[in-house]
């Protein structure tokens, strides 16, 4: 885990990766966004669900998306790979791929009225998936949860979005 400052800020150091290490970095990002995707179509749905929106999570068809995504976000996670220095940041977002997996699966048959069990267990899943995707986000750089440089704020400012990809390593060794 990476070094956190008082402020519970996330230390900065210098990262100078491999290029096999720099290869996985560019060949995982995608799939860390899509699954950082999944969790926030799951959380939107359990919104839904709870402000008893008339479409239930179990049926609706963000779940087909969210599917969809997982599983090719999954798929180029498998296939990856991982060398010494990001073996933990791939196994973070295995675990990651696994609990959004079965977050799905449960969001799939849990409706408001036939299980409200179901979607405390779901908001558990997204809460451990969040987890795993937070401390994968700290392994490597630029596997940022929020980018705040990337948001529609940003936009004009210096440093904001561009179509350059920023890396900034907020991990240190353990």
């Amino acid at each position: 885990m990476a070094t956190r400052l008082a402020s519970g800020q996330p230390a900065v150091r210098r990262f100078d990766p491999d290029d096999a290490t720099a290869a996985y970095i560019v060949e995982t990002r995608p799939a860390f966004d899509d699954l950082r995707q999944v969790l926030s179509l799951l959380a939107g749905l359990l919104v839904l669900e709870a402000s008893g929106a008339s479409e239930e999570a179990a049926g609706h068809p963000m779940l087909t998306s969210a599917r969809e995504m997982l599983e090719h976000a999954a798929d180029a996670i498998r296939q990856a790979r991982p060398t010494r220095l990001s073996a933990r940041h791939h196994r973070l977002l295995l675990v990651a791929a696994s609990t959004l997996d079965t977050a799905l699966r449960e969001a799939a048959t849990t409706t408001r009225r036939g299980r409200p069990d179901g979607l405390d267990k779901v908001l558990c899943l997204i809460q451990d998936g969040h987890a795993s995707l937070r401390a994968a986000g700290d392994e490597l750089p630029g596997f940022e949860l929020v980018a705040l440089g990337q948001a529609c704020c940003a936009i004009g400012q210096q440093g904001g979005v561009s179509d350059q990809v920023t890396v900034a390593d907020r991990s240190l060794t353990k």
